[in-house]
């Protein structure tokens, strides 16, 4: 059986600069799910700054269900946290 899904989405043309720019603010940004139990902000927060902030700034954000949004300043800290350990 085949289905055909419908694009309902609005197209927007861009020069490819302008559509760089847009991403920007997303090239260094993580999602985050906890599994197990439910934590707070501020301990994620800490626990964040803790193990991966290492030269900059990040900025947390709870989105609900135990997903934060995180946002790092720095390309190092981010490259840190997403290949390094913890």
């Amino acid at each position: 059986m085949m289905f055909e899904i419908m694009e309902r989405s609005p197209l927007i043309l861009a020069q490819i600069e302008a559509f760089d720019e847009w991403c920007k603010p997303w090239k260094t940004m993580l999602t985050v799910k906890v599994l197990g139990k439910r934590v707070g902000l501020g301990f994620m927060e800490q626990r964040f700054n803790s193990d991966w902030v290492k030269k900059d700034k990040i900025d947390v954000v709870d989105m609900n269900c135990n997903y934060f949004l995180v946002h790092f300043s720095d390309e190092e800290d981010y490259s840190h946290a997403l290949l390094g350990d913890p």
